[in-house]
């Protein structure tokens, strides 16, 4: 069943799984349901109860790993493995990256990116040819040794051997393949688009003989090759099982008929799909709009102008979404967004804005402004902006300047430099709170090392001063460190159940809002600068494409025309989707 967005295919889904039942083809619990999140599956059991009107069920509901760690778990040759996953593997790669020395100002965005990467090799199999960006070449080989290393010495396995596994385990053992094949007679898979190969052919081997299999997906919106799933699979379905009968859900329930328009002229330019047309439920035209917002300031400062409006007009400001290509280009709007007064949803992530590497490195700085001799704070901002001090110029927990000046009598270069950062620090200990961080930024030189680490890691400066700008009103109106410390330590971002809602373009799939807006629709993002195959743009076409149908009334794309002196191109995507011809067609002035 090819289900565009908002078509309803949950509903169609629950509906089938009730008419097996009722009409004597299948017992409860001959029935298997899965798709790839828990809150997925559970979201589809508890719709699926409230339409029994049941308490319970034997229906069984679950994701494919699930089902797979299932499998395995059932079978003593596999009962004694153990799934590492979730905060486990999160420590562990951890200390990969430590053991490596690797710097820890991104420590939580390496090992989600070293992850993702570990299961992109794993999938295709080719360590040797896999070019990583998360580290160099050599030391990713390294980790990934080391980290199949450990899986093997503690006799785990992650959820990327789960599918090997099983597939090894049901091809070499008939018995236990037989139990599961007979375990099952129907099986109902949602959001199949975001199956890999592995995984389709393992639900295969399961459902035969009778291949009694209702599918249920878009393949405009497969948006997770990182995963391995790519539309391809879905176009094998029809030739491997010839006598399929094919639906598709055309009605679009969600979105006014602009919206559908140019989301459908943007998806037609796809080559791998299933040929589908959507059409609108609403007559209503709804509202697209294209704006063209100056540098990334302006374009951010101009969206909070427009959601403040929005609130002003009646919206609920948790129907209005902000969806970004990555979740770096989320921090600097909800910062801006802050600062305009306007509230984010507790799901936005800004909790934590005091685990950031910049509020860290003041935070230290406020320390030794305040006195403290603890050796943790000096080589927290030791070369934060570069000193080229080295870490054994502190040799004890609680520093003592003579001892450090006497270490270094045999290199009169370092102790000239050690002095330095001392009378740095001592000129620190003399200011209040605003004051002080003043010098760090300006006269120690911070915001122009933040300025060349945001260069070199291709990282978003403006959102990087966007959390210098909340220390520094923090600091406003505080007489002493201490005070400002402990407003520093004790902030915790403002957070509503009712914010608006900024997360990415991915973490919106299955959600829908009554305004999306999406910015930094440019070249280079959108399509990823990365997307160097004509696969890899079709992808990133349909994560736009799925960004566009979060909408139900009002879409508003932003792109910007500089960044630091440097003209930027629109996105190609907006000329594809029929809002712009070769130039903007909007522009700030033509809202």
């Amino acid at each position: 069943m090819l289900a565009g967005p908002g078509s309803g295919k949950t509903s169609v889904l629950i509906s089938h799984i009730q008419q097996l039942i009722r009409n004597g083809h299948a017992r409860p619990e001959e029935i298997l349901v899965v798709t790839f999140t828990r809150a997925a599956a559970k979201e589809m059991r508890d719709r699926f109860l409230k339409n029994s009107g049941a308490s319970s069920t034997r229906v069984t509901f679950g994701t494919l790993h699930g089902v797979f760690y299932a499998i395995l778990r059932g079978t003593k040759k596999t009962l004694d493995k153990r799934l590492v996953a979730g905060e486990e593997k999160r420590r562990i790669l951890y200390t990969l990256l430590d053991d490596l020395g690797q710097d820890t100002q991104q420590r939580k965005e390496q090992a989600e990116l070293l992850e993702k990467e570990f299961s992109q090799v794993k999938k295709c199999g080719d360590l040797e040819h896999f070019e990583p960006e998360s580290l160099d070449k050599e030391q990713f080989v390294q980790a990934f040794t080391a980290y199949n290393g450990m899986l093997v010495r503690e006799n785990g396995m992650d959820f990327d051997d789960l599918a090997p596994a099983v597939h090894k385990l049901l091809t070499e053992d008939e018995n236990v393949r037989k139990y599961w094949q007979s375990r099952f007679s129907f099986v109902l898979v949602d959001e199949f688009q975001d199956i890999d190969i592995e995984q389709y052919e393992l639900l295969k081997l399961i459902s035969a003989p009778q291949n009694n299999l209702f599918l249920v997906g878009d393949d405009d919106q497969s948006i997770y090759g990182f995963r391995g799933a790519a539309p391809e699979v879905m176009q094998r379905v029809p030739v491997d099982f010839p006598e399929l009968s094919k639906v598709v859900l055309d009605v679009n329930y969600r979105c006014k008929s602009r919206i559908i328009d140019h989301a459908g002229k943007l998806i037609g330019h796809n080559r791998v799909r299933f040929d589908k047309a959507a059409s609108p439920f609403h007559r209503e035209p709804g509202t697209v709009q294209g704006i063209s917002a100056g540098d990334k300031k302006k374009e951010w400062e101009y969206l909070a102008d427009m959601i403040r409006e929005d609130i002003r007009s009646g919206r609920r400001a948790e129907q209005i979404a902000v969806l970004t290509r990555t979740h770096a280009g989320m921090r600097g709007i909800q910062l801006t967004l802050w600062k305009a007064g306007i509230c984010c949803d507790k799901d936005a992530g800004m909790q934590k804005l005091s685990e950031h590497f910049i509020w860290k490195d003041v935070l230290a700085y406020l320390r030794l402004a305040a006195g403290t001799k603890d050796r943790r704070y000096y080589l927290a901002v030791l070369n934060r902006p570069s000193r080229f001090l080295r870490r054994e110029d502190f040799p004890e927990a609680t520093v003592n300047w003579q001892h450090c000046f006497d270490a270094l009598r045999e290199d009169p270069m370092e102790e000239a430099r050690l002095r330095r950062f001392q009378q740095e620090i001592q000129m620190l200990q003399g200011l209040v709170p605003l004051a002080a961080l003043y010098y760090v930024r300006y006269h120690l030189g911070y915001e122009e090392y933040l300025a060349e680490l945001a260069k070199k890691q291709h990282r978003d400066e403006q959102e990087l001063m966007a959390v210098l700008d909340i220390l520094q009103r923090l600091a406003a109106g505080k007489q002493s460190m201490q005070d400002y410390i402990h407003a520093v330590e004790e902030y915790v971002w403002p957070v509503s159940e009712t914010g608006v809602r900024v997360c990415t373009m991915h973490g919106s799939k299955g959600l829908e809002y009554d305004v999306v807006y999406i910015p930094d629709v440019n070249e280079g993002n959108i399509p990823w600068h990365e997307a160097r195959t004509e696969a890899a743009v079709e992808e990133e076409r349909r994560l736009l494409y799925v960004g566009m149908t979060r909408a139900r009334e009002k879409l508003c794309f932003l792109w910007i025309d500089d960044t630091k002196g440097n003209i930027v191109s629109p996105s190609r995507f907006l000329s594809e989707a029929g809002l712009i011809r070769s130039e903007p067609a909007y522009s700030k002035d033509k809202r």
